[in-house]
C-alpha cells in the first residue's frame, strides 16, 4: 500500500517517516497524529487500540482522495480505555483552541510537531484515570 500518491506529496514526506519503526503490531489504547498533504493540508489527531490497522484505513482513504501521509506519530500505550478516550479528548479540545478545525479530528494548517506535543502530554495527563468499577447486580 502506498503511504502516499500526489506527486507533491513525495517532495515533502518526511524523512523520518518508516512506519516499520512502530513495530508490526503497536497495540494497547494509544493516541496517533497524522500530517496528511494534498490539495488541503491538514493535521489528524486519532485514537485506537490497534493502531496499525487504523493506520492502513486512513492511508487507503487518503488515497483515495489523492492525499497522502507526509509524517506520523504514535503516543506510549496507555493502561486502559477510560484514560485514551480522556487523553483524546483533552488533546482534541486543545488543537481546537489553535488550530482551525475541519472536522472533529482534522484541524487546516496546523503543525504536525505542535500536535505530537499536545499529544505526548494529554497522555500524560491522563494516564492515572482508572475504568471504574463494574456495579454489583
Amino acid at each position: 500500500m502506498a503511504l502516499f500518491s500526489c506527486s507533491a506529496c513525495r517532495r515533502r514526506v518526511s524523512p523520518d517517516l518508516r512506519l516499520d519503526r512502530l513495530g508490526a503490531e503497536p497495540r494497547g489504547h494509544r493516541l496517533y497524529v497524522l500530517e496528511v498533504g494534498g490539495r488541503y493540508p491538514r493535521v489528524k489527531v486519532g485514537a485506537s487500540e490497534n493502531v496499525w490497522r487504523r493506520l492502513k484505513e486512513h492511508i487507503a482513504e487518503m488515497n483515495l482522495w489523492q492525499h497522502g501521509l507526509l509524517d506520523a506519530h504514535v503516543t506510549d500505550p496507555m493502561p486502559n480505555g477510560f484514560a485514551r478516550k480522556g487523553a483524546e479528548d483533552e488533546a482534541l479540545r486543545f488543537m481546537g483552541s489553535f488550530f482551525q478545525r475541519m472536522s472533529r479530528e482534522h484541524f487546516a494548517e496546523a503543525s504536525f510537531r505542535d500536535a505530537t506535543v499536545i499529544a505526548d502530554v494529554a497522555v500524560q495527563l491522563n494516564r492515572e484515570i482508572e475504568a471504574p468499577a463494574a456495579r454489583p447486580v
